[in-house]
């Protein structure tokens, strides 16, 4: 009985730890944190083909995010206006607390876990809100050595804000995708579908959480634990 006891306990803090954790990786395009309009681009962001600027405006309100600027547009030529988010979490692990439980918005909710291991990771975006995005569909690619990319397009126009507890407005995290991690980098390639207008995009900050993978080893143990503290009772 007492070693049953201690079995349960056991699985009890595990299930406790994984509740109370907070961990994510979040990549601002502004590393500066100041709403200020010069961009100091974060070293996990670059643009991509031929693309070498873009304009800024207002920081994302999206909770967790950095308070720097955002940016929108770029002058791309012969090619898409490119940003590209860059990520190994290998390497880097986690550099935001992010409870468990959280909401991001969209019906999206945090995980908590911790990064850095191979599996599954869930993968947004952010940006403030806006209605003259002009590019068409905003297209993201999430890409990662060993598993096929995940392209996904969408309106980045008039995305539904929520308020937090004390009634503040914020923007969503946009699900953007799961990849399959296993090595290197997790890589977001964001581009307009249709052409570089002035405001072809927006962009703020991307964010990389851990995605929770069934145990079934971890799943038996705890259906065992609970049938034997069933027996117990009724033992009693």
């Amino acid at each position: 009985m007492k070693a049953l006891t201690v079995r349960f306990a056991a699985i009890l803090a595990v299930v406790t730890m994984a509740t109370a954790a907070q961990a994510a990786f979040t990549v601002n395009v502004d590393a500066d944190g100041l709403d200020d309009g010069p961009v100091a681009y974060d070293a996990h962001f670059t643009f991509g083909g031929d693309t070498t600027t873009a304009s800024s405006s207002v920081a994302t309100t999206a909770l967790y995010a950095g308070a720097g600027d955002s940016i929108f547009g770029g002058d791309g030529a012969a090619l898409p206006d490119t940003y590209i988010y860059t990520y190994t979490p290998s390497v880097e692990g986690d550099n935001t607390a992010i409870p468990s439980g959280t909401h991001l918005g969209e019906g999206n909710i945090a995980t908590g876990l911790p990064n850095g291991a191979k599996g599954l990771y869930n993968v947004y975006a952010a940006w403030p809100q806006t209605a003259n995005v002009s590019g068409g569909l905003t297209q993201f690619t999430l890409q990662t050595l060993g598993s096929p990319d995940v392209v996904t397009q969408l309106d980045q126009n008039n995305r539904t804000q929520f308020n937090d507890d004390a009634g503040a407005p914020h923007d969503p995290w946009v699900y953007l995708g799961t990849v399959d991690y296993k090595l290197g980098a997790i890589v977001v390639i964001q581009e307009p579908s249709s052409a570089n207008t002035f405001v072809s995009m927006r962009g703020a900050a991307v964010l990389y959480e851990k995605a929770p993978v069934p145990e079934p080893a971890t799943g038996g143990l705890l259906v065992s634990a609970l049938l034997a503290l069933g027996t117990l009772r009724r033992r009693r």
